[in-house]
């Protein structure tokens, strides 16, 4: 094992708590992974408590799913997080979450407001409709969604964020949630939101991207 690979083990581990205490991972639910070179893939395991992970837990898999290193069982998800590397190869790191108001947002057909800086990330956020976990129709249609879009909502299941390395998707989790919180709660106040306008927006998406 390469000193890179234990160092994304640890900042891996290291990231999955992190989520976990913002409540964006439940104690079981929700993995995450994280390209190594051309031709494997770091990944959580199934079954072990998201707020406890440590670094020796992770599971290394080849693109193809096969087991090269880790006593542990890769997460049922693994099928979804390889797609998404296949269909979009800039992708570093995919985050599978399960955090509540972008999980509520995603029951409901509504669109993303300008309404912060954070919520220009998101403006085109893709609904996938609800598969079986862990299921090829889940993996597939998130990868397709993923391709124009830096996260997806899976209805009734949760999100998922891909990003240039494990940082970044960690930041898009983070701002996703933030964003749909601020939309609930402008669906909450009731009326018409005030939003960036127009000229602004397109200056400022620029620099939206967390």
């Amino acid at each position: 094992m390469t000193q890179d690979t234990v160092n994304l083990k640890t900042a891996m581990a290291r990231t999955v708590r992190e989520l976990y205490r913002a409540g964006l991972f439940g104690p079981s639910s929700g993995n995450a992974s994280v390209r190594v070179g051309e031709d494997a893939v770091l990944i959580t395991p199934q079954g072990l408590f998201k707020g406890g992970l440590q670094a020796r837990d992770l599971v290394l898999v080849d693109l193809s799913g096969r087991v090269r290193e880790g006593n542990g069982v890769p997460s049922r998800e693994t099928p979804l997080h390889l797609a998404v590397y296949h269909a979009c190869p800039d992708t570093g790191a995919v985050i599978h979450s399960h955090p509540p108001m972008a999980t509520a947002l995603g029951l409901y057909d509504l669109p993303v407001r300008a309404v912060t800086l954070e919520a220009l990330t998101f403006l085109e956020l893709p609904v996938v409709e609800f598969f079986p976990p862990g299921s090829v129709e889940l993996a597939q249609n998130v990868a397709l969604a993923l391709r124009g879009a830096p996260a997806a909502l899976m209805r009734n299941h949760g999100a998922v964020t891909r990003g240039r390395d494990l940082r970044h998707a960690a930041d898009l989790t983070h701002a996703l949630e933030a964003t749909c919180r601020s939309l609930v709660l402008v669906r909450m106040l009731g009326g018409e939101p005030a939003t960036i306008p127009g000229p602004f927006e397109t200056a400022a998406r620029g620099g939206a991207d967390p």
